[in-house]
């Protein structure tokens, strides 16, 4: 019992060890265990949507030939080879651990949402990255000299910066169709709360 013990207290060192903070990092205080934590969100990332990717390039692969050769075939091949060569970028940056953390945070709601059939939860995730949640000024905003308290609202954190970035625009925009995809396999019915449109 012992032995085991000492195993593991041996591997959880080495671990430890093996996750070493650059200067940047150390600069920024960043703990061994939010790179930890950084890192495993990084891959879990690069690792869900890589593989609904090869889902959906599977799913177009194992169609008739007669439906591959037609215009609609055609067109869904392309669109999933864009998406491919479009997210490798994006995989890079997985790998690099260079994924902003508002949106890194979201992304991984928006998988576990997918997992559990909520699209309409993922969606509006989806929304927050893209546009975010800040309160639009309507009308006039300053009608006197004092500060009004529906000004203070207005503020800079709850903008959706992420579509001002052309990259990251682009990177999430072909996330958006691997959500689409994704609820188009599911079964009507199981979705909560979204109706699948079909053309």
């Amino acid at each position: 019992m012992d032995a085991k013990k000492e195993k593991v207290k041996t591997n959880q060192k080495a671990k430890e060890e093996s996750v070493e903070l650059t200067d940047e990092e150390k600069a920024l205080n960043i703990t061994k265990v939010q790179k930890e934590r950084m890192e495993r969100d990084h891959d879990m990332i690069k690792d869900y949507y890589k593989g609904l990717l090869k889902e959906w390039a599977d799913d177009l692969a194992a169609r008739p030939v007669e439906e591959k050769k037609s215009e609609e075939g055609r067109a869904a091949t392309k669109l999933c080879q864009q998406v491919a060569d479009t997210l490798k970028g994006f995989f890079k940056l997985c790998t690099k651990r260079k994924i902003p953390f508002d949106i890194r945070k979201n992304l991984l709601k928006i998988k576990d949402c997918m997992e559990k059939k909520d699209f309409r939860e993922a969606y509006k995730i989806y929304l927050l990255i893209t546009i975010g949640n800040a309160p639009w000024p309507i009308g006039v905003t300053a009608t006197g000299i004092y500060e009004r308290s529906a000004r203070d609202r207005i503020t800079q954190e709850s903008v959706g910066h992420a579509m001002l970035n052309d990259t990251v625009r682009v990177y999430l925009t072909m996330i958006k169709r691997l959500m689409n995809y994704k609820e188009s396999k599911t079964p009507d019915g199981i979705s909560s709360g979204c109706v699948v449109m079909k053309k």
